[in-house]
């Protein structure tokens, strides 16, 4: 599994016009059922994205469409993980 961390490189005025874009691109990721969940930093900076485990190079083929990247507006940190512990309504988590 996957957390990505997005973190804006220009101010969020000048994504504004491009966060529709983005929005339809993670909608249809989720869609598909390779993200689990995304949403805004509450400072407004960025937002987060996890996605299931699936071969980093297909990953970083699908970041490469991301509307946000294509226009230079920011950048993502890719953490990997491998989840161990979790609270029993979590426990599906493990597989993903």
């Amino acid at each position: 599994m996957y957390f990505l961390n997005f973190s804006f490189t220009k101010t969020p005025a000048e994504a504004a016009p491009v966060s529709p874009l983005h929005g339809a691109w993670v909608k249809k990721y989720l869609d598909e059922g390779i993200f689990l969940m995304a949403g805004a930093k509450t400072s407004g900076l960025g937002g987060m994205i996890v996605v299931r485990s699936i071969e980093k190079k297909h990953l970083r083929e699908l970041l490469a469409e991301d509307p946000y990247l294509l226009q230079d507006i920011g950048e993502y940190q890719i953490s990997e993980i491998n989840i161990a512990l979790t609270q029993p309504e979590f426990e599906a988590f493990k597989s993903l």
